[in-house]
């Protein structure tokens, strides 16, 4: 019994003390994983898990920027580091990207051409990169193919074309060419046959019209005060001749419809004092000896007067019809008013200067008022708000023809008052411009006061004054269909069309320095000098300035040019040219506000040789 119970003993004390040995080996384990992290690895494209140990960190997964693998959480798409408890958490998908292969087909704004576009793009198959065990995973893709798009079928082409009603000739090879070419580019497979254009008919002139040709002293020095040999023309001698129009013949657009040529401009002659047209007017002649020139848009033969000093209070305001030629100053408060050219050798100080073809003034242009082309500036105005007014006119007419023919529409009401009552109310609601530019254009019509021995210009007026009363105030409502419309359009755009065949022959204005001035111009203004400051000048074509231009407002059809423009914010400057137009400064500096057609841009910062033009968006070309 006693040897039992020290065997026993003996055994519990061999058991304590590998006890305390176990203790402590777990002891030593446990200050040797305090801090182990967890950790993520991907083997063979699946994600394998090492787990902290004690309080070592957690790890956290996150997608590589390539965005190649999505990683999936509990069933959502992860973006950012997410901490991870369990692989079985996680999944991991790989994003393969598919070829594309496709085209559109695109017709031109005048219906003559078809555009066939195509867009080719490969596709890739991708896996995911195996990563060693990491306590911040970051899962990658890579590209293990790439897929080739496929060719477009030529036959889905030619069905798109004969949905679309295209009935032009269709080139095969180039529609082979996009579709199997695999570039994605834009390819010319139609076209219409445009219309052979009309001949205009037009004035051949034949003789000269330069005004004056200055003299050369030895040296090369030119004489500024020498008015030179002044061109001149004796009785019976041929100025010009006038070649009638040739109508032009129609084409077809991309749908078969027939596309009328526009109807060519007739260049009527037109003479005035000293010519005599002959051969059924076809031809004109001199009558009288002198200079020949243009006025008003009529070729004249003219004498000339010459102002040996200035025009000032001994001389008072001068009214000739022929050329004037001003050998000093144009002092403050006096009025020249000319049939044909004004040209000052010196300065023009607040005056009024009334030219019917040119004006020159070789120093210094100081307040007042430049107009040239009589009242030819005036036709200018009109054919401005012509240009508003018809496609306004347009789109009202073309409002009325929609709202007629929605099936929800009553046409009960218009049985009885017309279609005057709803053109009115649409013009309320939609188009109150049209109103107040008809408004402009009336006030305009007592100013054309031009010489009209066929009658012309006044059939013109009274058109003008007739239409534009039907669309202000109450009139509207008399209007009985909207056919009269659209009849009205036509004989706008009638009148517009030969108000430009008068303005074709243009009156300019050159100056060599301009302040505080205003100048018209049925042509071009040239300012020569170094400065144009706080004017207002507008232009039938363009506006050239040599130099800075400076706060004011300038206006042109076609371009306007400077060394500089605008000065700073708070002197603004602004610039206008047509639909089409360019405008160009070696220096645009902010303060300038640029307009083109619909187009109105503000200039915040400094630009260096730039030409801006405008197509439904504001285009910038940098000029060397």
């Amino acid at each position: 019994m006693s040897n039992k119970v020290n065997n026993f003993e003996d055994l519990v004390s061999e058991w304590l003390d590998k006890l305390d040995d176990l203790e402590s080996e777990e002891a030593l384990d446990d200050q040797t994983t305090v801090s182990k992290p967890g950790k993520l690895a991907v083997v063979n494209g699946n994600l394998k898990m090492e787990k902290p140990q004690r309080h070592g960190m957690w790890p956290t997964i996150e997608p590589g920027k390539d965005n190649l693998v999505k990683i999936m959480h509990k069933g959502r798409v992860i973006t950012r580091p997410t901490v991870v408890e369990t692989v079985d958490d996680i999944q991991l998908e790989v994003a393969h990207r598919s070829p594309q292969s496709s085209f559109e087909i695109s017709i031109s704004r005048d219906k003559m051409e078809v555009w066939l576009t195509t867009e080719f793009s490969p596709g890739a198959e991708y896996e995911i990169c195996d990563a060693d065990y990491a306590t911040r995973l970051v899962v990658w893709g890579k590209q293990v193919r790439e897929i080739p798009p496929e060719p477009i079928d030529v036959r889905l082409v030619l069905e798109r074309l004969r949905e679309l009603g295209i009935r032009a000739e269709v080139s095969r090879a180039a529609v082979e060419e996009a579709c199997s070419g695999m570039v994605s580019d834009s390819w010319l497979i139609a076209k219409g046959v445009p219309p052979e254009p009309p001949i205009d008919g037009r004035v051949e002139v034949v003789c000269d019209l330069t005004v004056s040709k200055r003299t050369k002293e030895p040296g090369e020095r030119i004489d500024f005060l020498d008015r030179g040999v002044i061109n001149s023309v004796e009785p019976g001698e041929v100025l010009a001749y006038w070649h009638p129009p040739v109508e032009g013949k129609p084409g077809t657009d991309v749908y078969g419809n027939v596309v009328e040529p526009r109807p060519p401009k007739h260049a009527r002659f037109l003479v005035g004092t000293g010519v005599k047209l002959v051969e059924n007017g076809r031809i004109a002649v001199a009558e009288i000896a002198g200079r020949p020139c243009f006025e008003y848009n009529r070729l004249c033969v003219r004498s000339q007067l010459v102002i040996p000093g200035d025009v000032d209070v001994k001389t008072g305001n001068i009214e000739f019809k022929g050329d004037v030629i001003v050998l000093g100053d144009v002092h403050e408060s006096l009025t020249i008013k000319a049939g044909g050219m004004v040209e000052v050798k010196g300065s023009v100080f607040h005056a009024r200067i009334i030219a019917g073809s040119r004006v020159m003034i070789h120093k210094n242009l100081i307040g007042g008022h430049v107009s040239v082309g009589g009242d030819l500036a005036v036709y200018m105005k009109i054919v401005a708000l012509l240009k508003r007014i018809c496609p306004e006119l347009r789109k009202l007419h073309n409002a009325v023809i929609q709202l007629k023919n929605h099936p929800r529409f009553s046409v009960e009401d218009l049985k009885e008052r017309g279609d005057g009552y709803l053109i009115k109310l649409i013009l309320e609601m939609r188009f109150a411009e049209i109103p107040k530019l008809f408004q402009e254009l009336i006030e305009l019509l007592p100013q054309m006061m031009l010489p009209d021995e066929d009658g012309e210009l006044e059939i013109i007026q009274k058109v003008l004054q007739t239409v534009g009363k039907r669309f202000i105030g109450a009139n509207p409502l008399s209007i009985g269909s909207i056919s009269e419309v659209e009849k009205h359009i036509d004989h706008l755009t009638h009148v517009r069309n030969r108000l430009e065949d008068i303005l074709d022959t243009p009156a300019d204005v050159e100056v060599n320095y301009c302040q505080n001035a205003r100048l018209d111009a049925t042509g071009s203004i040239t300012v020569t000098g170094s400065l144009v400051y706080g004017c207002d000048m507008t232009a039938g074509r363009d506006i050239q300035i040599l130099g800075e231009c400076r706060g004011g407002k300038y206006t042109a059809k076609s371009s306007i040019s400077a060394r500089s423009a605008g000065l700073n914010e708070t002197v603004r400057t602004y610039w206008t040219v047509d639909e089409g137009g360019s405008l160009y400064a070696g220096t645009f500096r902010p303060g300038v506000w640029l307009t083109i057609g619909q187009g109105r841009m503000a200039v915040n910062e400094t630009y260096y040789n730039v030409e801006f033009r405008y197509d439904g968006r504001w285009i910038r070309k940098d000029c060397k």
